[in-house]
């Protein structure tokens, strides 16, 4: 599912992310790795267009961390549809 208006870097993050997707629906990955298959160079980007996907709700972010707090790789969850 796409939306109207939708910067074309979110559409590539969430093409992406569906095709990570196990068909769980849930995808647990670094903003490295997604900057790299997008062809992006900065991570700032990713965190960026997840965040606009966020806010349209075509997904949820959540944030994953160890034991001593550690920030972990993010799950997203995709919203079905």
């Amino acid at each position: 599912m796409t939306m109207p208006n939708m910067h074309p870097g979110e559409r590539l993050l969430l093409y992406v992310l569906r095709e990570l997707d196990d068909g769980s629906g849930r995808v647990t990955v670094t903003n490295g790795e997604l900057a790299e298959r997008c062809g992006w160079s900065a991570s700032y980007t990713v965190r960026k267009r997840l965040h606009g996907l966020e806010d349209r709700g075509l997904l949820t972010i959540t944030r994953n961390v160890d034991e001593f707090g550690s920030h972990l790789a993010n799950t997203y969850t995709l919203r079905k549809g």
